[in-house]
């Protein structure tokens, strides 16, 4: 009688506990995609107008040497 309850305590701690736990690690890994892709943006956006100014900076000086 002793294992039967042990038993069917695993078992319901299976039926939920597992289901509980992937929906949890998967809801945590769609989170920690979706702040990366941010944080990857920003990087992007960030780089782009470092290079922009970068070639606005190096077209003005080429004008300059072109000048004299």
């Amino acid at each position: 009688m002793l294992v039967n309850k042990y038993m069917k305590g695993n078992n319901y701690l299976m039926l939920k506990g597992l289901p509980l736990a992937l929906g949890l690690s998967i809801g945590w890994l769609g989170l920690q995609l979706i702040r990366n892709e941010k944080r990857l943006r920003l990087r992007y956006v960030d780089l782009r107008e470092t290079l922009e100014s970068y070639q606005s900076n190096s077209h003005d000086a080429s004008k300059k040497i072109k000048q004299s």
